[in-house]
């Protein structure tokens, strides 16, 4: 019984460490999927919207920009619970970022400029 609970455990923990980090790759599939639906959004075609934001978080679910595109063009559509909740999910992965605990400044100032990066692309849409 032991060994099975230790086993089960050991397969938990390497699956969780396995999807805690994001491949660059899958983060720059997510930006374009993104990038679509903010496009989506400007021209109010929201249903494509939601297609192209849930296809950014399915490739990256710590993407928290999609979440919140996500949760926007819910609300365009007047599908409310489906709007608190990924905006619930974006407001989640903020707060998580709050909390995290960089091992070298130099992570921490690389993690603050691809931040920056994803706004100014934002804004400059």
């Amino acid at each position: 019984m032991t060994r099975r609970l230790s086993a089960a455990l050991m397969i938990i923990v390497v699956f969780a460490a396995g999807g805690a980090t994001q491949a660059p790759a899958d983060r720059n599939r997510a930006r374009t999927q993104n990038r679509l639906g903010w496009d989506y959004m400007r021209s109010e075609q929201f249903d494509n919207a939601v297609k192209a934001f849930q296809s950014a978080v399915e490739t990256d679910a710590t993407f928290e920009m999609p979440w919140y595109g996500l949760g926007r063009a819910h609300l365009a559509l007047k599908q409310f619970v489906s709007a608190s909740s990924a905006l619930e999910r974006c407001r989640a992965l903020y707060e998580q970022q709050v909390g995290r605990k960089f091992t070298s400044q130099q992570e921490a100032q690389r993690y603050r400029q691809e931040r920056l990066t994803e706004i100014d692309e934002m804004l400059r849409q």
